[in-house]
């Protein structure tokens, strides 16, 4: 009776074990949010309580991008939380191997899309002769910045946080493409070498408000000269002469222009991390999609059901499920700006040339490898004249015939005092065409070549290098980098810097970690990193020279047989040793 009490009562302790553990993993998730101000905290708010008990009762959490971000990538599988997320926050945190679900995303009352547009924002008493109702060009506001950066005044674009995407992500894009590059005024980094009729410079400052609407203030108020910035369609409508607007930002707004900046950006997004449950996201989805009905079909003019904001300033008119044939722009956006974001600044350009010690009589066997580069795939571009530098040079050798050796030569990288090389002995068929020789160096590109790779500049916390290659570089490995100022990266056009040494310290599916003792500080501590200078930050990953299994394999079978072999031949010579005595006739020696 006693066993049976035992039991029973162990059962009940385990089975409350069950209760309580599944009753943990069911515990509402966290609703996290990109501080944006108390007119867009209002609307998640709306959000928050028509969710329910699908999310924690508390209010939701406002926190900076930054911190979202960090939320994002160093959750282990334990925090279910639900986000909303500016756009390049997303990205960011996707590229950084964030486990994460795009679910939706909302209609704007600026726009009256799922999708919005960057401006700059400039004064108006920069530009003479803009007739009432009109805007200048874009091309203008670049002429006026490239007027001033030849002067030697560079103008000032102040931004709010590195991480917004229409104030900083976006106008970062279109600087690069026209060659504007920013200068640090405090340290009076004005750079000597700068070709006047090339580069346009500018100076760069951080608004130390985290509003996008203080920045239009900064840029119209009397301390404005020589300053510009970027906003969104949501702030520039603040600015309008619209009678719910404030009379104080109605008056900045008629002292500046809103250019608009190309291309379309998605709406902030509604995200979900891959821990939270079937159920709890299938509920925060069914929501989202009956919200939505409603608002549609309600006609009477009253109040929606579901998102009457508490605030009518917020830009969020309702939010959308991101299947919703509405969102439809918004998914083509984000995918355009993931495939930018993701974009290397300029491509690795390849010097192909033939070694005038051991040179081939069939300019075929050039051509077929210049071909193996535009056939691989890869970020790899052949020299031409379009470009002014190249990156690598790749020297052939005649071998005999049907085999070559290619040497490859980064200029830039050194291990141990000495530039880095990668010799390959490559043979080839005979086939007339040298198809099988392209084939070859394809795959030798594909699985045995190193690969250069830009430092991400976001993170100014710990050195990262997005990794999108199929290889891994273990911890503790020694990799050569390099610093370059761009001067043209159209062109491939830079000045080569300092030739350093790093080690990598952690590595993962999505990223690379390098020690930051390697790169240069600010005051505080931080790396000195900034995505909108000239300087950039090049690493090589260095391809592990491993064999392949088979040839491991074959290798250790070898040395067996060798082995094997030596231990039968001194047993052989052993035996005919014993054997020649035993023949010898008696008192022979």
């Amino acid at each position: 009776m006693c066993n049976i009490r035992r039991w029973l009562a162990l059962a009940f302790i385990v089975s409350q074990a069950v209760v309580s553990a599944a009753a943990l993993g069911q515990e509402p998730a966290r609703f996290v949010t990109v501080n944006q101000g108390t007119d867009e905290f209002s609307a998640d708010k709306q959000l928050h309580i028509k969710l329910g008990g699908l999310v924690k009762n508390l209010e939701p959490e406002p926190h900076g991008y930054e911190v979202v971000v960090q939320t994002a990538t160093e959750n282990e599988g334990n925090s279910r939380f639900l986000a909303r997320m500016t756009p390049y926050v997303y990205v960011a945190s996707e590229m950084q191997g964030a486990k994460l679900d795009v679910i939706g995303t909302y209609l704007s009352k600026s726009t009256g899309k799922t999708t919005y547009h960057s401006y700059f924002v400039v004064r108006r008493d920069a530009f003479t002769g803009i007739e009432e109702g009109d805007t200048p060009s874009l091309s203008r506001v670049v002429e006026w910045l490239h007027k001033q950066s030849r002067q030697k005044e560079p103008l000032k674009f102040l931004y709010h946080s590195r991480w917004s995407t229409s104030s900083y992500f976006h106008p970062s894009l279109y600087f690069r493409s026209q060659r504007i590059f920013a200068i640090s005024e405090e340290s009076g980094e004005v750079l000597s070498t700068n070709p006047a009729e090339l580069i346009t410079e500018i100076f760069l400052g951080k608004n130390d408000s985290g509003s996008s609407s203080d920045l239009v203030r900064s840029v119209a108020g009397e301390q404005g000269k020589g300053k510009f910035a970027a906003v969104w369609d949501g702030t520039r409508q603040n600015f309008q002469d619209l009678p719910e607007n404030e009379p104080d930002d109605v008056n900045f707004g008629k002292q500046v222009y809103f250019v608009q900046i190309p291309g379309e950006l998605p709406n902030d997004l509604l995200i979900v991390s891959r821990s939270v449950d079937k159920k709890t996201k299938e509920g925060i989805e069914n929501i989202l999609k009956e919200c939505f009905k409603e608002d549609r079909d309600r006609t009477d003019g009253g109040p929606k059901d579901c998102f009457e904001l508490m605030n009518t300033k917020s830009d969020v008119k309702t939010w959308l499920h991101w299947s919703n044939t509405d969102s439809r722009n918004a998914r083509a956006a984000l995918s355009v700006l993931r495939r930018r974001a993701a974009t290397q600044p300029a491509p690795i350009v390849i010097n192909v040339r033939i070694d005038n010690d051991s040179p081939f009589t069939d300019v075929g066997v050039l051509e077929a490898v210049r071909q193996a580069v535009r056939l691989s795939g890869t970020e790899l571009v052949l020299h031409d004249d379009s470009y002014k530098a190249h990156n690598v040079e790749w020297i052939l050798s005649r071998v005999h015939d049907g085999a070559l050796k290619l040497t490859a030569t980064y200029d830039n990288f050194s291990l141990n005092d000495e530039t880095v090389e990668q010799e390959f002995r490559v043979s080839y068929l005979d086939d007339g065409d040298y198809s099988d020789l392209t084939s070859r160096v394809v795959m030798l590109i594909h699985d045995r070549m190193h690969r250069i790779r830009p430092v991400w500049l976001y993170q100014n916390e710990e050195p990262t290098v997005i990794r999108d290659v199929d290889f891994g570089v273990p911890p503790g490995q020694t990799i050569p980098f390099t610093e370059i100022d761009w001067q043209d990266p159209e062109s491939n056009l830079f000045e080569r810097g300092k030739k350093r040494e790093t080690t990598v310290k952690k590595q993962d599916f999505s990223k690379l970690t390098l020690d930051r003792v390697d790169f240069p500080k600010t005051p505080s501590s931080t790396l000195d990193f900034e995505p909108m200078r000239q300087k950039e930050y090049r690493v090589l990953l260095i391809r592990p020279s491993e064999e392949r299994l088979l040839f491991k394999f074959l290798t250790y079978v070898l040395v067996l047989l060798f082995f094997c072999a030596a231990v039968l031949a001194i047993w052989d010579l052993k035996r005919s040793a014993t054997k020649a005595a035993h023949s010898l006739p008696p008192g022979a020696s």
